[in-house]
């Protein structure tokens, strides 16, 4: 069997199996990814064996460590590390070897932290969190991606290849197989996490029980009102519903922040009403007159902060009520008799 035909026959079941468990995860992915290790470590141990190597330490480590980063996460990984050195330490104190003590420990060491951290971090990257399996397609890519462009590399090496990429350490690749595996590899992990954009929504706050008319952002903190009569508030960040507050009768048309944090909300049932939203407490209601009112035109300059008085009319831009001017203006309301229905302003009513 030629040296090609043993790398298919070998190479392509074990890649089935580690797409396989790619898929599925959990458990069966950290037991193949520690034989996996275990293999690495045993051939690179072989390779420095004249450095005496504590090994018993180093494969305890490389395997704790993956069960660590599957079980706790990536900050768990320091802590084989630490029981490694504490193992070498005593390993290298009993054991009688020619090898000073700070070589034996440089090269265990070394092992597991260069072939135990990747393995690890195999199992890392699979256990990510997010929307359509990110761990999944991550880890995927970069399998796929790393055989794409070493069978790239190699075919074309073998068939095109002329001038030696670096003949000092590697006298079989080729710069035209270099290039060919960069843009197989490139293009593989590209196509594989590569996504049409979707219409799907990133989430759904679902609650209110009729239509919704309007929203109003602040921040982190979302208001919705609905025609069935209540005012919800949400975070942003994790979707959740926050307070629900029992705002008019017959439907909220309109809500909106005001710019000290209140909340403003009008109703069919002709208020205008102003709310705490942190205590969901309702701080003042102002009736509107008699006449349409259209969904989502309330606005938050429509209605003074508690304890002001609105300008009286004719006056300038900015300038401040004198005492006496709110006996005035209302008097001259008064004298005006009821106001016009398709006027828009309004009267203050019971506070709630």
């Amino acid at each position: 069997m030629s040296n090609l035909a043993s790398r298919i026959v070998i190479a392509v079941p074990l890649g089935a199996a580690a797409i396989y468990a790619v898929l599925q995860g959990g458990w069966l992915l950290v037991a193949v990814v520690a034989v996996a290790a275990v293999i690495a470590l045993h051939e690179f141990y072989a390779m420095v064996r004249d450095l005496r190597p504590l090994v018993p330490a180093g494969f305890a480590a490389v395997l704790a460590s993956i069960v660590a980063v599957h079980q706790g996460g990536v900050a768990w990984v320091a802590a084989p590390l630490v029981g490694m050195l504490v193992l070498s330490f005593w390993l290298s104190a009993v054991a009688e070897v020619r090898q000073p003590a700070v070589v034996q420990l440089g090269a265990t060491a070394f092992g597991a932290v260069w072939i135990g951290l990747g393995f690890a971090f195999l199992v890392a990257v699979r256990d990510l969190p997010g929307q359509h399996g990110l761990g999944k397609e991550l880890l995927l890519a970069v399998l796929l991606g790393v055989w794409a462009s070493d069978v790239a590399g190699y075919a074309i090496g073998r068939l095109f290849g002329r001038r030696l990429l670096a003949a000092e350490i590697s006298p079989a690749k080729t710069i035209e197989g270099f290039l060919a595996g960069l843009v197989a590899g490139t293009a593989t992990v590209f196509f594989t996490l590569y996504r049409e954009p979707h219409g799907d929504p990133l989430s759904t706050l679902a609650a209110h029980t009729k239509s919704v008319y309007a929203i109003a952002l602040r921040g982190e903190a979302l208001a919705s009102s609905s025609e069935d009569g209540t005012v919800r508030l949400w975070e942003m960040e994790n979707g959740t519903q926050v307070r629900s507050l029992g705002a008019h009768a017959g439907g909220v048309t309109s809500v909106r922040f005001a710019k000290d944090g209140r909340l403003l909300t009008t109703g069919r049932d002709r208020m205008v009403r102003l709310w705490d939203p942190n205590g969901g407490k309702q701080r003042e209601s102002l009736g509107i007159h008699a006449g349409r009112q259209t969904p989502g035109r309330a606005d938050h300059d429509m209605v003074p902060a508690a304890g002001r008085v609105p300008p009286a009319p004719g006056a300038r831009p900015g300038q401040r009520a004198r005492h006496g001017d709110a006996a005035a203006q209302s008097r001259r309301h008064a004298a005006a008799g009821p106001p016009r229905a398709a006027s828009g302003r309004y009267h203050r009513g019971a506070t709630a």
